[in-house]
């Protein structure tokens, strides 16, 4: 008899593994299939991209000679093909085109200087520390202020949501409220360069309210109209997506949500643009034909071997001086970069940096990201640890022995909150997990493990008491959270999957 019990837990533990196989994430993996754009490029592009987790990418190279060659690989949407005309999230490459916009305006209105302080342009800040924080200080990351506004625990429920279910972190911000978060601050400027969408956010606040109209519209009228860059514009929060738009995904082909905010807007939410537009961009700033192109001169050290203009980098490597800017959202990555010889553009939906690929196409050497940053060593641990978790807890709970010491003895109760929670803990790792790292049939093998749990809680539920020991009205209680915890959890994962 034992033996039998233990071949039905061990069929379904096989059962459970073969639907989550069938279940589990995905991991793309870009090749040839498809590809458009020019033969040698896609061939050039793949060797840089290797096996990173991208579902679609496009690239483009203008040479010396003006020629513009195009790669796309990888879909939008999981059936359209990309190419040069494909709008994606631009990211952060926008804090390029604002630093180009202060330039214009600096250039042209002389009522505004580079060494304007803020709150000269912003009132709510004219009494308070961070007023005295310049324009080009924040145009170089020497403000002071912090990577994101602080929000409190809103904020980080916010950063939170937005690691776990891929939703937008940045839509909440008008520019009051990075003013109010600002006046709050006792930063002033004149610090040592620290990365700041926070700064560039209050630097696109300050330039759209100087000019008394808003940034998109600014930056349209200055930079994105004369260069012919028709392609690239604003989406607002619930607004409508460019037509033909890449959807933003993570590296297991989980759709997560666009990005917006109009306090943001300068640092790159809700900014889109196409591979086309970007090159008529690096192009027109390296000839000094685009309005404000002495941004990209650089001015102040950045760390290691950059330097900084406003909002462009300049970076030496393998004896050629890259001028660039990256980008990242919760699912798209941009990369705008030039030299003497050529200019390159890349724009993919994944959660990988494909700065390597840009310097790859021009000509200088570059290492792969890093498949997972310090940052992500939680998830990481998480996304190994979740499925396991899952797969044991609720056959531990079901083989368990009423008279083991010591804990509770199992009953009804017991087994209804255990799977209850093995399932939410399946449902958000399958939405939150690294699946671009970690590879996509370990969640399957936690399906596995709760497929076992289920059937030896199936075999033991008819000997066991409802409730054996605690407050029956406490234990219901817990039943009851448990339940309305896995709802929530599958609820929410459906809402987001549509990006």
């Amino acid at each position: 008899m034992p033996n039998r019990t233990w071949l039905r837990i061990a069929a379904g533990g096989l059962l459970g593994l073969l639907v989550g196989l069938v279940l589990a994430p995905s991991r793309p993996v870009l090749d040839a299939a498809g590809a458009t754009g020019d033969a040698r490029l896609v061939e050039e592009v793949l060797a840089l991209v290797g096996d990173a987790p991208h579902a679609g990418l496009v690239a483009a190279v203008v040479e010396a000679d003006g020629t513009l060659h195009t790669a796309g690989l990888g879909t939008a949407d999981g059936e359209r093909p990309v190419d040069a005309d494909t709008p994606f999230e631009a990211g952060s490459v926008t804090k390029a085109m604002v630093g180009m916009l202060l330039a214009d305006l600096v250039g042209s209105d002389a009522a505004l200087d580079a060494r304007t302080p803020l709150g000269q342009v912003l009132p709510g800040l004219a009494e308070r520390p961070a007023g005295a924080i310049t324009l080009e200080e924040l145009a170089q990351h020497r403000s002071g202020l912090p990577v994101m506004a602080p929000a409190g625990p809103t904020g980080f429920l916010r950063v939170l949501g937005s690691t776990w279910l891929g939703t937008d972190p940045y839509g909440w911000a008008s520019g009051d409220d990075l003013v109010a978060a600002a006046a709050t601050s006792d930063a002033s400027g004149g610090a040592d360069p620290t990365y700041s969408n926070f700064g560039f956010g209050l630097l696109g606040t300050a330039l759209a309210t100087s000019a008394d109209t808003e940034l998109d519209l600014l930056l349209d009228e200055r930079l994105w109209t004369p260069l012919g860059m028709d392609d690239t514009v604003r989406v607002e929060t619930d607004g409508p997506l460019p037509a033909g738009h890449a959807h933003p995904h993570r590296g297991g082909d989980t759709r997560v949500s666009t990005w917006h905010g109009e306090g943001y807007l300068g640092a790159g939410a809700g900014i889109w643009s196409t591979a086309r537009d970007l090159t008529r961009l690096a192009v027109s700033t390296r000839d000094g034909s685009a309005p404000g192109a002495e941004a990209a001169a650089p001015r102040a050290d950045f760390g290691g071997t950059s330097r900084i203009g406003w909002g462009w980098l300049t970076t030496r490597q393998d004896a050629l001086e890259v001028t660039w800017h990256d980008g990242g959202t919760g699912g798209m990555r941009s990369f705008v970069g030039f030299t003497d010889e050529r200019v390159a553009v890349v724009l993919a939906r994944g959660d990988r940096s494909v700065d390597h690929v840009g310097t790859g196409l021009l000509g200088a050497g570059a290492e792969p990201p890093t498949p997972v940053p310090a940052t992500q060593y939680p998830l990481l641990a998480v996304t190994i640890g979740l499925p396991l978790a899952a797969a044991v807890t609720l056959l531990v709970v079901a083989r368990r022995r009423r008279d083991a010491a010591p804990g509770p003895g199992p009953d009804r109760l017991r087994l209804v909150t255990a799977t209850m929670g093995g399932a939410t803990l399946l449902v958000l790792i399958w939405r939150a997990g690294l699946w671009g790292v970690v590879p996509p049939p370990w969640w399957a093998v936690g399906v596995g493990g709760f497929g076992a749990g289920l059937v030896a809680a199936g075999l033991r539920w008819t000997t066991l008491p409802r409730v054996a020991s605690g407050r029956p009205a406490l234990r219901w209680a817990g039943v009851a959270w448990s339940a309305a915890f896995l709802i929530a959890s599958v609820v929410l994962v459906s809402a987001t999957l549509g990006g």
